[in-house]
């Protein structure tokens, strides 16, 4: 989904935790309770109870330790250095449109589609005049937000709802945008500070990347947040947690995960060591050890990232403390990046490919919050064609598999081809942009033209239920929906 920048810059991105590894914890959430500000006195170890599918509530306990850095050290939930506490709140989760948006690096269109009727259809398109670098959205306010790095801009549209499902919805409509001297790479959005962050590469060397913020409370005028931009190390795989305020990236050039405090001021790295995901991947392939597409779950205080290397591919997960900081505390008064937990998936690295399913590469985990599923975009190898192509395999949040199509180890679906309702044989290559729907349970992949990226490219489409259990969902005519030419953001409204 973030592609690596455009050939003028790849030289840059080419040059561009103590962690406990015991037994996984696996469903946890993080227990609701009530903002305070103020001084705030800590308890100690909380187990707080979140069971079921409430909106913003996992399945299962959450813990709440940390060691607190404000009056008095040591372990548990305590006074921060900010006066504040570690009981603040996770909002609920947002209504879902029903209202897809892809934006295109080989083309210059916005496309839009919906997916709440009998079956997916195209609505507008519109042309922006600059190809699509990144995108994210912000679901609570209704804004897109769109990178160029061809002519240097951010620029953010206002969305529309339609009134119910299959009802008329406005075209997209471009509010603001702002230049950068440097090249703006990647862009995510922050709906409680109302927030839209843009990565710069500040010039076409080896140098550290700039994070720019900018208000977005009267969203028809950027205006810069004191105290930014600020530097991180040269990254493609980044991603927010809006409600503890912290930005977590991984490095391109070191494969070190590292998350900075953004209530710091200025904004600093959490206590601890950052980590080296080298050593806790030592498994050697035909090709180098690539981080790619870190998705944040809050909701399950979980980091996920794709492991893109051949055959050792797989799914990265840490589990982080889910103090959420309220008042004048910041998440490092309770949180370091010693506490962070790497969890095992179902694919077991270790294991002679032999013995064991293997992927070929790895793209973007795609969260459904509400379920705590994860829905992996990856590679295999395909026996219909004798070649590596793209599926999409659903697991749960104990990481192991679900039924989804069942076309490859009993899983996953493959990203096939259909006319008229049948499947054909061709099958499509991602290049990673993908979203869900959690409210209709409908997850949108996307992929080039296998021939050609500046052809049209493809939507493959999938209703899935509670079990994971999944199915495509075509055109009325039985085909795959159309894109740009590659298309590079995918978001579900």
């Amino acid at each position: 989904m973030n592609r690596l920048i455009a050939c003028s810059l790849c030289p840059l991105i080419m040059m561009m935790f103590l962690v406990g590894c015991g037994e996984s914890t696996k469903g946890v959430t993080v227990p609701k309770a009530d903002t305070s500000s103020g001084e705030g006195e800590g308890e100690g170890e909380g187990e707080g109870e979140g069971e079921g599918e409430g909106e913003g509530e996992g399945e299962g306990e959450g813990e709440g330790e940390g060691e607190g850095e404000g009056e008095g050290e040591g372990e548990g939930e305590g006074e921060g250095e900010g006066q504040g506490n570690n009981h603040g709140t996770l909002p609920d989760l947002p209504q879902m449109s029903g209202i897809v948006y892809v934006g295109h690096y080989h083309t210059t269109d916005l496309r839009s589609y919906r997916i709440d009727g009998a079956n997916p259809e195209p609505l507008a398109s519109i042309d922006m005049g600059f190809s699509t670098h990144d995108m994210a959205l912000d679901p609570y306010n209704d804004l897109l937000a769109i990178v160029h790095d061809t002519n240097k801009t951010l620029e953010i549209y206002a969305l529309s709802r339609p009134a119910s499902p299959g009802a008329a919805v406005a075209d997209p409509a471009l509010v603001s945008s702002v230049s950068f001297v440097g090249t703006p790479l990647f862009v995510k959005m922050d709906p409680i500070t109302q927030r839209v962050y843009t990565v710069v590469a500040p010039s076409p060397t080896n140098e550290d990347y700039e994070v720019h913020a900018h208000s977005l409370e009267t969203p028809t005028v950027l205006v810069p947040v004191d105290g930014f931009p600020f530097d991180v190390r040269p990254t493609t795989a980044l991603d927010i947690d809006p409600a503890r305020q912290i930005l977590f990236t991984i490095g391109v050039s070191d494969e070190v995960l590292r998350i900075y405090d953004l209530r710091s001021n200025p904004v600093a790295l959490i206590p601890g060591d950052p980590i080296d995901l080298n050593p806790l991947f030592p498994q050697d392939s035909q090709e180098a050890f690539q981080p790619r597409n870190l998705t944040v779950d809050p909701f399950h205080h979980r980091v996920y990232a794709a492991r893109q290397q051949s055959a050792v591919s797989e799914l990265i997960t840490f589990d982080y403390p889910a103090d959420i900081p309220a008042g004048g505390a910041k998440y490092g008064d309770f949180a370091n990046h010693f506490e962070l937990t790497l969890l095992d998936d179902w694919i077991d690295a270790d294991v002679p490919i032999s013995l064991r399913p293997n992927l070929l590469g790895a793209y973007t985990p795609v969260i459904d919050s509400r379920l705590g599923s994860i829905f992996f975009v990856a590679n295999a190898w395909s026996e219909a064609i004798n070649q590596s192509t793209t599926l999409v395999i659903p697991m749960d949040l104990n990481l192991e598999p679900l039924a989804g199509c069942g076309e490859w180890e009993n899983t996953g679906c493959w990203f096939q081809y259909f006319f008229g309702g049948n499947p054909t044989n061709s099958y499509d290559l991602t290049d990673g942009a993908a979203c869900l729907d959690y409210e209709r349970r409908v997850f949108v992949g996307s992929a080039p033209d296998r021939s050609s990226e500046d052809e049209p490219g493809s939507l493959h489409i999938f209703n899935y239920d509670e079990a994971g259990v999944m199915t495509r969902w075509l055109e009325s005519d039985g085909s795959l929906l159309t894109t740009g030419g590659l298309p590079i953001g995918v978001v579900c409204h």
